[in-house]
């Protein structure tokens, strides 16, 4: 990993943070629901968490503002990123204790619960570019990253989300409390008892290296 927070030595917190509350303050006003400042802000903030010596500098502020992402819908690249942080945050008991307050263990299994039952998308129809007042699409990455919809979501965009997810739910099992609000969402356990059983349409588990791409 390179950029903000690959590195061994802890990162200054005015290298991050500030760009993911610049999202809470500007990006979450725009029009798209999926923009760039949301997703370099989280992204900043990902990479810095992946450091256990910034963990004490992340702030309730920035988690409530984590908990405004999972409230946004069809965020697939949103959600995938927040995920991504607080599987990076979540390495201590305390920061683990944090999330189970803010209800981050039912968000995510509600969410996860929700990429098993999405329609998969091909790649030709996924949504165009968004475009600018002026009409102009936006230059925004590849057809996985278009703004998010109600209609369904990439093999490869679900894929990404639910490993994501998943390894968030990881380190936040290993807390009784997170293990409550888990349950709490699937008593039984069926989506994580269903994603064990079978290998989704589209999962390269398969693979050599035996992870979703």
């Amino acid at each position: 990993m390179s950029g903000l927070g690959a590195g061994n030595s802890p990162l200054p917190l005015g290298a991050a943070l500030p760009c993911f509350l610049w999202w809470c303050a500007v990006g979450a006003g725009t029009k798209q629901s999926e923009g760039r400042p949301q997703v370099e802000g989280l992204h900043a903030l990902w990479e810095f968490c992946t450091n256990p010596g910034n963990h004490k500098a992340v702030s309730v502020d920035t988690m409530l503002a984590l908990v405004g992402v999972f409230k946004t819908k069809h965020a697939h690249e949103l959600h995938t990123l927040g995920a991504l942080a607080l599987w990076g945050l979540n390495s201590s008991q305390q920061q683990r204790a944090q999330s189970a307050q803010k209800l981050f263990p039912e968000m995510l299994m509600g969410r996860l619960r929700d990429t098993v039952k999405a329609k998969l998308l091909e790649a030709s129809s996924a949504p165009p570019p968004a475009k600018t007042e002026e009409g102009q699409a936006e230059e925004d990455g590849e057809a996985g990253d278009a703004p998010p919809t109600p209609e369904g979501i990439l093999q490869s965009v679900r894929n990404k989300l639910q490993y994501s997810i998943m390894g968030a739910l990881c380190m936040l099992s290993v807390d009784r409390t997170a293990r409550r609000g888990i349950h709490t969402v699937d008593p039984k356990m069926r989506t994580l008892l269903d994603l064990c059983s079978y290998q989704p349409k589209g999962c390269l588990c398969s693979s050599a290296s035996g992870h979703c791409a």
